[in-house]
């Protein structure tokens, strides 16, 4: 869809005029309008969809799951507490909103949820999905080391099976994060071997598109960097800039020092770091790339902005990054660490 948003949107509003009690002909209309930037119209959309969903918990995860799709997160989690009314104890809904929720850097609540799931003492995948957006708190919150013993036990107590895969890949990769954070560097390169097997196992195509992806990633960043010269550097220099607080991007190859750098520079209490999220990319970079036609060259894309765009934009990395450091971040330099901004 975000490849023709024009051509989705117009299919999607000839269902909306044939079908117009359909609850995932508005599902759909909702996620056009939500990659469109309109958003209000998307909430709109989505309020129908649900008055015609006649209770069904399937339409609401529906709807919510192609909110995240759109980037538009927060109806996500709007949809997901008003199932959560309708049937509070549903373990399914909780631990989509939990997942949401820690995306959108709210820990606690998702913590709560997460605690209420797992003290059921449920089953795979419900119980596996819980422990693992758990280990996600906890590396987030600086305990790697409490993460690990969590990972440990989904990936010895979930038997692979087509429902715990991605359950289990997922938490396969944040173990070598964890323990690459902790500087078990043996642990991490053996863990790294087990999640390759697996996913060479179980995610052949999944392999040949990620190495498609990249290969076009790599062609666009040398693209990029030809095209950014001394005199557009310059010249974005000599610019009002739409940012009134200092960013700093932090990054570089693998054991090459960037965690080390970031710690020192972050210790400083006038500065604040946003140690490998994904804020740029989800709420800045691919939000602007939408504005634009498929294959717009990232340069002209950054020059072709609007200062409304990029303002827009701009704020919305700015109330994540505050999430993310959970203090306030006016009058601080952010800097942002991310092996991707290399």
């Amino acid at each position: 869809m975000a490849g023709d948003i024009s051509g989705a949107y117009r299919v999607s509003s000839k269902l909306v005029k044939k079908h117009p009690v359909h609850p995932l002909a508005w599902v759909e209309y909702a996620a056009c309008l939500a990659l469109k930037y309109e958003f209000s119209r998307a909430d709109q959309a989505i309020e129908k969809a649900l008055k015609h969903s006649k209770g069904s918990i399937d339409l609401y995860l529906i709807a919510a799951e192609a909110m995240v799709a759109s980037s538009f997160g927060s109806t996500a989690v709007s949809i997901l507490r008003k199932a959560r009314n309708i049937e509070p104890g549903n373990h399914q809904i909780n631990i989509r909103l939990a997942s949401e929720l820690e995306r959108q850097h709210d820990v606690e609540e998702a913590q709560n949820l997460v605690n209420e799931v797992l003290s059921s003492h449920l089953q795979p995948p419900i119980s596996s999905e819980a422990l693992l957006i758990h280990a996600t708190l906890l590396k987030r919150n600086n305990n790697a080391d409490k993460a690990v013993e969590v990972l440990d036990e989904l990936i010895h107590s979930t038997p692979n099976t087509e429902d715990t895969q991605d359950t289990l890949w997922k938490a396969l990769n944040l173990r070598i994060l964890c323990l690459d954070n902790l500087h078990r560097y043996a642990e991490a390169i053996e863990a790294f071997y087990t999640a390759s097997d697996f996913t060479q196992k179980f995610y052949t195509q999944s392999i040949s598109s990620c190495r498609t992806s990249w290969l076009q990633r790599k062609q666009t960043m040398h693209n990029l960097s030809q095209a950014i010269t001394c005199e557009k550097l310059l010249a974005w220099q000599m610019n009002p800039s739409v940012c009134d607080h200092s960013l700093t991007f932090l990054s570089g190859h693998p054991r090459s020092g960037t965690t080390l750098t970031g710690t020192i520079l972050s210790s400083h209490p006038d500065s604040v770091l946003i140690d490998e999220k994904d804020i740029f990319f989800t709420d800045t970079l691919i939000p602007l790339a939408r504005e634009f036609p498929k294959g717009t060259p990232d340069i002209e894309r950054i020059e072709k902005a609007s200062e409304k765009s990029i303002t827009r934009h701009v704020g919305n990395y700015l109330k994540q990054a505050e999430k993310c450091v959970q203090q306030s971040i006016i009058g601080k330099t952010i800097i942002d660490k991310h092996p991707l901004h290399i």
